[in-house]
């Protein structure tokens, strides 16, 4: 799971990491005192961007491992996270979602949604878009396809690479995830998106397509002309 942003100071270098993570050990150490949980929490609300940044990464980290039964608990606080002002927290949040999975997804589903639905190429709305894939809830999975076909219909900007990660390939993915695990028809809608100009991101599609359903003959006449080329 990633925790430290890359674009953070070296953990080991700074007081406000070691400060975390010593109040994170105490709660592993004794999970039944919840002393330094309490203090590890009322970090996440400082005024202090790098106080909240690693005490919102230890939080995850704990509630990954459920120590001492926590993790109920601090679902809660991960979805303040997703909400922080901090674009490195937010991502943090969102990928230690899609590594915590289970009931995590479904009790921050709403501020996933949020972020996802700013269609922008941020690695926050990447990571919440990976996550609501791993619902196994049909309605919430049904509620939430309208909103990554919009994701994956919109295009990167101008001049982005066609290897370049993009919101629109996280979405797709997924999408897939989702009509696999709850038993979804997406085939139709994932047929329009073939019309989509850009080759690459076609054949992505069609990939996709002959993955649910190896018989469809349209995703299979595209993969066919991409063999022959």
């Amino acid at each position: 799971m990633i925790v430290l942003g890359c674009d953070k100071a070296d953990p080991y270098q700074n007081p406000y990491y070691n400060r975390m993570k010593k109040l994170a050990d105490q709660v592993e150490a004794d999970p039944k005192d919840k002393t330094a949980l309490r203090r590890l929490e009322n970090y996440t609300k400082s005024w202090n961007e790098w106080n909240r940044f690693y005490a919102f990464g230890n939080i995850y980290i704990l509630a990954e491992k459920n120590i001492g039964g926590c993790r109920d608990e601090l679902i809660p606080y991960i979805d303040n996270a997703l909400k922080d002002q901090d674009q490195a927290t937010r991502r943090e949040a969102a990928s230690a979602i899609c590594e915590i999975g289970g009931t995590t997804v479904e009790q921050t589903f709403p501020t996933l949604v949020q972020i996802i639905q700013k269609y922008q190429e941020y690695d926050d709305v990447w990571f919440s878009i990976m996550a609501v894939g791993q619902l196994r809830n049909r309605d919430a999975s049904a509620k939430v396809l309208p909103i990554l076909f919009k994701a994956a219909q919109t295009s990167p900007p101008k001049g982005t690479q066609d290897e370049a990660p993009q919101m629109r390939y996280y979405a797709l993915e997924s999408i897939e995830k989702l009509a696999t695990n709850n038993g979804l028809n997406v085939i139709g809608n994932l047929e329009k998106l073939m019309n989509e100009s850009s080759l690459p991101y076609k054949n992505r599609v069609a990939k996709v397509i002959s993955e649910l359903d190896s018989s469809n003959s349209a995703a299979q006449a595209v993969l066919t002309n991409l063999i022959s080329k």
